[in-house]
């Protein structure tokens, strides 16, 4: 069960805001883009994000939550995946130990396979649901992403100095290093990090004086750390021992890959390493697996689009161009 168009319809006529031909023009607009009708109203002005919400709350009698407003605790954020609460746009702020009760803000209330989802995994607590707008999901996962931020430069500096106490002089450190519990930690958490900012590539890059780590997201490249230039030639054959490749050669390209598991998502990772001036310099490619095919609903494509795809692929004859920036999917 979802907030359908009826109900959506019914709601915001019901706030005498906009009429039913504008009410229609915006259906229309949202079968073509591919967005929520919802927010081609917002978008055009018709209503603002918030009077809609407090119309939807009184509407399914459900209380409205600020996120902009709360602050979320660490192990809030730690009870759900930032990937899931992503993807199933649900925030989990606030938890009452005492009287076992569970309070979640969801853009959909009504999403019963959701809902029934925290119940299995919370057994014990009492699930209430409340409705949150867009803007206050952005903000809830902006905290996520500062916090995980935060724990993920800790884990670098704590595991640093440890790495670069003692130098190293041969293949045989090299390799006793790369297996070094500060080592492996230090990459478990770039890979980890890269995965829970949605990157598609991440880039060890040596210079002079320096040891940069940048990720590429939504197509740009982000620098994300800086570490010492002796940490490299030991990062770099932790993921050559990883990727199976040769720890000794410095001097020729190699491609490898390897898989790690984050949370339920098994993720690929093909390893391109090539010599430059300063070192060795490694690109990883992320490719996210999933244990079954997503459907369309699960895509988050609408009713119509879903229909029009359906009609499309029953034709005998034609083609289907699919789209996208890096690492949003298209080979998936």
């Amino acid at each position: 069960m979802h907030i359908t168009h009826e109900d959506l319809k019914s709601v915001i006529l019901g706030t005498g805001l906009i009429t039913e031909d504008e009410f229609g023009s915006a259906k229309d607009e949202a079968f073509r883009s591919g967005q929520q009708i919802s927010d081609v109203l917002i978008g055009r002005g018709n209503i603002s994000e918030e009077y809609l919400v407090d119309y939807l709350s009184k509407f399914f009698k459900v209380e409205v939550v600020d996120l902009k407003k709360i602050e979320l605790k660490k192990e809030i954020i730690e009870m759900l995946p930032e990937s899931y609460a992503k993807s199933h746009r649900i925030i989990i702020f606030d938890f009452d130990k005492e009287k076992n009760v569970l309070k979640v803000a969801m853009i959909d209330p009504l999403d019963l396979e959701v809902l029934e989802f925290q119940r299995a995994k919370f057994r014990d607590m009492q699930v209430i649901p409340h409705l949150m707008t867009q803007s206050s999901l952005k903000h809830a996962l902006k905290q996520y992403k500062k916090k995980i931020g935060e724990e993920f430069n800790k884990i670098i500096e704590e595991n640093l100095k440890q790495s670069i106490v003692s130098g190293v002089s041969t293949t045989t450190d090299l390799s006793r290093m790369a297996e070094a519990i500060p080592i492996i930690t230090i990459l478990d958490s770039i890979l980890e990090h890269a995965s829970s900012l949605g990157s598609s590539d991440i880039h060890f890059e040596p210079f002079e004086d320096k040891f940069l780590i940048r990720f590429r997201i939504d197509g740009i490249m982000h620098e994300i750390l800086s570490l010492p230039k002796q940490i490299a030639p030991i990062l770099v054959a932790r993921v050559k021992v990883l990727a199976n490749l040769q720890i000794d050669i410095h001097t020729s390209p190699q491609d490898g890959r390897f898989r790690f598991e984050m949370e339920d998502q098994k993720i690929d990772v093909r390893v391109n390493i090539m010599p430059t001036f300063h070192g060795e310099k490694t690109e990883m490619r992320l490719l996210r697996g999933s244990a079954r095919p997503l459907s369309l609903n699960e895509l988050g494509i609408s009713e119509e689009h879903i229909k029009t795809i359906e009609e499309n692929l029953k034709k005998t004859h034609g083609l289907v161009l699919v789209t996208g920036p890096t690492g949003h999917g298209k080979t998936t």
